[in-house]
């Protein structure tokens, strides 16, 4: 998706809430912060360093979790994307290829992600010049990665407060779009939009034709450590 000042719409349809304007990670969410200028956004901004805590302190726990959460999404699928290409590059130029001049020699720590052990990612130059890698370098943990680029410019992913495009045909772009909570999936009236509805369990279905997730609420007790694990796949089968 790209979207850019007075042109920013999906089918038509305004675009309004706050992430990248080149997103392809949408998540849908029916309420926004009750607080200036974001109760009266109608449109898509790029949030910027701080002012995630800055909202977050005028509004209280509930955007925390959400923001939280958001934040380990993104930061355990940059993980998996990191990890993919590097098994790719193994493949590629065999086990003793890391050496010289081809191997950065940083070594970046990851602390546990979403309850599990932290593991150790080596960064090469060739990750390095891609914008969504580029965090490795100063986010060493989730909640680095929630304040220095989540929702950010170049981030890649949106929170939008405006409702998705309720048909294939009018999908006009290759996001993922995740609806976050069964009351405002619901409310939309999401299982009439497609006919390739699957149902995973209680808490996830998905339509590929209409490139949708739906998920549990961005909340700790909801969506748990292993339910977002769980996101976190079902994501990767879209982007």
């Amino acid at each position: 998706m790209v979207l850019s000042g007075s042109d920013q719409s999906e089918a038509g349809l305004s675009v309004v809430g706050v992430g990248d304007v080149t997103a392809d990670i949408l998540v849908y969410i029916a309420n926004r912060p009750p607080v200036a200028p974001y109760d009266r956004l109608n449109t898509l901004v790029p949030l910027r360093a701080g002012e995630i805590s800055d909202i977050v302190e005028k509004t209280g726990n509930h955007w925390r979790k959400i923001f939280n959460l958001y934040a380990k999404l993104g930061y355990f699928l940059t993980l998996k994307n990191a990890l993919a290409i590097e098994d790719r590059s193994v493949s590629e130029d065999g086990p003793g290829a890391f050496s010289g001049s081809r191997r950065e020699g940083l070594t970046v720590s990851l602390p546990e992600i979403t309850g599990r052990t932290g593991v150790e990612l080596q960064s090469w130059k060739g990750l390095q010049s891609r914008k969504e890698l580029q965090c490795w370098k100063e986010c060493q943990s989730w909640q680095e990665y929630r304040d220095h680029f989540l929702l950010q410019a170049g981030s890649r992913q949106a929170l939008l407060f405006s409702e998705p495009v309720s048909s294939a045909s009018e999908i006009t772009n290759q996001a993922c779009r995740v609806v976050m909570g069964k009351q405002y999936a619901q409310s939309l009236g999401v299982a009439n939009w497609f006919d390739d509805w699957n149902m995973i369990d209680e808490a996830f279905s998905i339509s590929r034709r209409g490139r949708m997730i739906l998920c549990p609420y961005f909340d700790y007790r909801q969506l748990s450590n292993d339910k977002l694990d769980h996101l976190v796949r079902l994501v990767t089968t879209l982007i």
